[in-house]
């Protein structure tokens, strides 16, 4: 009984070692559910605004207060919301291809069966460049 008891106990800091955190913690992705249908973006054009921005690569996308068009088609943009310096705002940048990570995270996330798809996260490793995916 006491080798099944430490087999049990080994197996259980096993679960726990391999259960922590990841190292870069996920970021929060809100379908902006509050928002009618209208702003749903056409999801084959949103992914092509994905790829887009990706072949870009280590180019910066550069997002300001107000908010910055990194694409734009007739059924979708894909916008950049700095949310930087607290009282004092301030634009932020990302590589385009942090920026794509974003958006595909969305796209990942908040696709709905009809085609659609809008949304919004912080670019991969900024969370002061919001990327925002939706029919303008």
């Amino acid at each position: 009984m006491v080798q099944v008891t430490a087999s049990f106990f080994s197996l259980l800091a096993l679960v726990v070692v391999t259960s922590a955190e990841p190292v870069a913690p996920r970021q929060e992705v809100s379908c902006l559910d509050n928002l009618d249908s209208d702003s749903n973006a056409n999801l084959a054009d949103a992914t092509d605004c994905v790829n887009e921005l990706a072949a870009l690569g280590d180019q910066v996308c550069e997002a300001s207060v107000s908010g910055t068009a990194f694409c734009n088609r007739a059924g979708v943009q894909i916008t950049g919301i700095s949310i930087a310096g607290g009282n004092t705002p301030r634009g932020t940048s990302s590589t385009c291809n942090d920026v794509a990570r974003g958006a595909g995270r969305v796209l990942d996330l908040c696709s709905r069966g009809d085609g659609t798809v809008k949304g919004q996260t912080p670019a991969f490793g900024n969370g002061d460049l919001i990327v925002d995916v939706r029919r303008v």
